[in-house]
């Protein structure tokens, strides 16, 4: 296949405008126009409800606390260095 498209068998075709001129080229095009006038006409499927974030600052502390005290708890020699250290 290589060989076909960019070796000596290719004869200095340029596939890709044959590609482009080709009927299966101009098939797919209009298949993709298709579908982007059906998803353009189409209203969103979520809607914006103005929160900036998707949980509360006070839940989103609570969770990265807990995970910060079970990496610590995981890494206990890490802890005691931190102690260790002046």
């Amino acid at each position: 296949m290589i060989d076909v498209v960019s070796g000596s068998l290719s004869k200095g075709k340029d596939w890709s405008q044959i590609w482009l001129d080709s009927p299966e080229s101009a098939q797919k095009m209009q298949e993709l126009d298709q579908i982007t006038s059906e998803a353009a006409s189409k209203p969103p499927g979520t809607t914006d409800d103005g929160h900036e974030f998707a949980m509360p600052m006070w839940q989103q502390t609570k969770l990265v606390t807990q995970r910060m005290n079970v990496a610590l708890y995981r890494n206990v020699d890490y802890v005691v260095s931190l102690f260790c250290l002046p």
